[in-house]
């Protein structure tokens, strides 16, 4: 029985590992062929086929004109058709045949192998042979995979595709609009024939502070097919009954979140307030305001990766220090990375800002405050002596308190008070204290700026 057991499991991983694959190779892989059986003389054959990797035949088309002796004949046809394939499909062969009768200098058969590298990255290829030509195009759009969601402040690209034209469908109305005619830069002819994108969406007008589900797709448009063509009596081609055809692709879908604000400056040489405190503070600058309905979600990590105590952060617009900043207090001397991004409420629906981004920085510790103190001068029988304090380390200017007793009322409290050593010397780190009558025992305190004491 464990046996049978164990021997069921590997056949339903193998099961499961089969459909995976399978599932893979039903990807759409759509193409296009175009078909031009042009010949300057009357009398020819042409054909072209498309076969899949199975060598099954998957697309043909042809024209053979043996019979026509005189101008004005009809001798063939430009087409272009779309073929649905697959993954599995792939790698296709593209062969033309071209063969003018009665002379000896054109008679040819060519063919490629169109791989999936290709149909990913080239988009496009042409064959000749004789006087007949033909193309292969890519025509699909790919669904995003492994990230749909992009902010109103990313570009969506589309490359190498032969694409005449980009939709989008108005998220009010569900008209298809033509993209070029509202963001003409979005959309870049390039030097092999395609039409790349690259929409940037907060640039569309209808798009701008949209949030949710954008469909796209593209249209390919060959202009100049024909029925037949005959020839004048000069020898010239003309196609009969010239007309175009417009093919559609697929519709893909990607999901518009709002675009993070970036943090423009960070405040530097952040420091708390003594060396042994934990009231550090850092200022950071956003691009923006937050608009109505929007939030910050932010947590702080310490750069080892260790999450902060009460890291984690929810900031509205309310609760910024001003529109455009904002201030972390209360940190101890580390170096820090924040991860951040905004969550929009519109109706009942919370949108998400993406990719959440992060800042790093540091806050420092002034040196520890320390002070020592000796006797200038010291006299015999209570005379006269003079107490030098000298202090290094810690925020400038230095105090002591005063050693006579002398109080004085701060903040509605009454302290002893606060000696500046040197008032016109804020960054003297030594005074001289004269004792008219010297004591066996002082007690001495030094604070700086910051009220910092030696620890």
């Amino acid at each position: 029985m464990v046996n049978m057991t164990k021997r069921m499991k590997k056949i339903i991983t193998f099961f499961l590992l089969c459909i995976s694959v399978n599932s893979y190779s039903q990807k759409p892989k759509n193409i296009i062929v175009e078909y031009n059986p042009q010949s300057a003389f009357l009398q020819f054959v042409s054909v072209v086929r498309v076969h899949n990797k199975n060598n099954v035949l998957v697309y043909e088309d042809n024209y053979t004109d043996v019979n026509a002796f005189s101008y004005n004949s009809l001798i063939g046809k430009k087409t272009a058709t779309l073929i649905n394939l697959t993954e599995a499909d792939y790698p296709l062969k593209f062969s033309l045949r071209g063969e003018t009768l009665y002379t000896t200098n054109c008679n040819e058969n060519k063919d490629i192998v169109f791989t999936l590298e290709k149909y990913n990255s080239l988009g496009t290829e042409s064959l000749f042979a004789c006087t007949a030509s033909a193309e292969i195009r890519a025509f699909y759009l790919d669904n995003p995979e492994t990230n749909d969601n992009v902010s109103s402040c990313d570009v969506i690209s589309i490359k190498n595709k032969p694409i005449t034209n980009y939709y989008y469908k108005h998220p009010v109305s569900g008209e298809w609009i033509d993209i070029y005619t509202v963001a003409p830069n979005a959309i870049l002819y390039n030097s092999i024939n395609t039409n790349d994108l690259n929409l940037k969406i907060n640039e569309v007008p209808d798009l701008n502070n949209y949030y949710g589900p954008l469909f796209l797709k593209g249209s390919y448009t060959v202009d100049g097919l024909y029925d037949s063509f005959v020839t004048t009596q000069e020898g010239d081609a003309a196609p009969i009954n010239v007309y175009s055809k417009t093919f559609e692709t697929n519709i893909i879908i990607y999901n518009i979140t709002p675009c993070t604000p970036v943090i423009t400056t960070t405040s530097s040489q952040n420091f708390t307030s003594c060396s042994y405190s934990q009231d550090g503070a850092v200022t950071f600058t956003f691009e923006r305001e937050l608009q109505d309905g929007e939030q910050y979600e932010m947590a702080l990590f310490y750069q080892n990766g260790a999450a902060v105590l009460d890291g984690n952060k929810t900031i509205t617009k309310n609760s910024m220090t001003t529109p455009t900043t904002y201030t972390w207090t209360n940190l101890p001397s580390e170096n820090y990375k924040l991860t951040y991004y905004t969550k929009k409420t519109v109706g009942s629906k919370e949108y998400l800002s993406n990719p959440p981004l992060q800042k790093r920085f540091t806050i420092s510790s002034p040196t520890n405050l320390e002070f020592t103190v000796s006797a200038n001068n010291p006299l015999c029988n209570n005379g006269a002596t003079n107490l030098i304090i000298e202090a290094i380390g810690g925020s400038p200017p230095y105090f002591y308190d005063d050693l006579e007793g002398t109080t004085e009322i701060i903040n509605g409290e009454t302290k002893i008070k606060r000696i500046q050593f040197n008032p016109s010397d804020e960054q003297s780190n030594q005074v001289s204290i004269p004792l008219l009558n010297p004591k066996s025992v002082y007690t001495i305190k030094v604070t700086d700026s910051k009220f910092c004491i030696e620890r």
